[in-house]
């Protein structure tokens, strides 16, 4: 009653201090009695006076003969039927939807592949000409060592990055040659259809490729170790092999044509080891 937001001109105490709380306890108590009794609260004496506000709010009428239920005051103002969804919904900062949400986000992402490629495309990772912002590096890029690391160079402009992307090409659906993140993610969100097999393919190399190369870059610079473009990118097809097995779709056309070009065969629903 004295926190919540109960009644449209807000909590209690935003405008009765603790203090004034305090010192009406007992006749608060008295009050209750009564309130039972007949069925209508009173303020405690003194308070309409102190506090001109509360003669605004209209106090619920009790009835014994009721059970009591859960109402939540929603950002309308409007007293709703309480639910975590709804609470949610009028708590959460509403920002605006941005158009790669569901090319990171989906039903069959791997959520290290997910998170990465989510950082990727806000050029939040800290590629070498961020980190020379505040420390003097060598901003040479790691994997090809002909040029500064920055997100656009790792992972397109790159020798490296471009032999990756050229054996990974003929495992994609219908889609075109891209150098750049912004533009696979524009022609994968306009494809049809979110959750069609293909498009899901395309999701899981696009997350797995962009994975996998900031692992070789961090390996290269952290451990020393390198692995070359043919060990990447058949790890990268392993990954998303692994994903496509998890996956139970109808099987058409479409299907048995990627499940040809994984070279995996079709049973119970779902491709499978050949």
């Amino acid at each position: 009653m004295w926190y919540d937001n109960w009644c449209p001109q807000g909590p209690l105490s935003n405008f009765i201090t603790k203090r004034v709380l305090y010192d009406a306890r007992l006749d608060v108590g008295t009050k209750v009695v009564s309130m039972i009794n007949d069925g209508k609260w009173m303020w405690p004496e003194g308070w309409e006076d102190n506090f001109d506000i509360l003669k605004e709010i209209s106090v619920p009428i009790l009835q014994l003969d009721k059970k009591d239920k859960v109402v939540w005051v929603n950002r309308n103002m409007q007293q709703v039927e309480f639910s975590t969804t709804q609470a949610w919904q009028d708590l959460r900062c509403n920002w605006p939807t941005v158009e790669w949400k569901d090319v990171v986000w989906f039903k069959q992402l791997v959520p290290r592949h997910a998170f990465m490629l989510w950082l990727a495309l806000q050029e939040k990772l800290m590629t070498q000409d961020r980190i020379a912002r505040w420390k003097q590096i060598s901003m040479q890029c790691s994997l090809c060592r002909n040029g500064i690391e920055s997100h656009k160079h790792l992972f397109f402009k790159c020798k490296f990055t471009e032999e990756i992307w050229n054996r990974l090409s003929s495992l994609r659906w219908n889609m075109k040659d891209h150098t750049d993140l912004q533009d696979i993610v524009q022609e994968i969100k306009v494809s049809r259809g979110r959750n069609n097999f293909g498009v899901v393919v395309n999701k899981l190399i696009l997350a797995a490729a962009i994975y996998y190369i900031w692992q070789e870059r961090n390996h290269r610079i952290f451990q020393d170790k390198e692995r070359n473009e043919e060990a990447i990118s058949n790890i990268i097809k392993e990954s998303v092999r692994i994903q496509l097995i998890s996956i139970r779709v109808r099987k058409t056309k479409n299907v048995i044509k990627i499940s040809d070009q994984w070279k995996l065969k079709w049973e119970n629903f779902s491709p499978v080891d050949s």
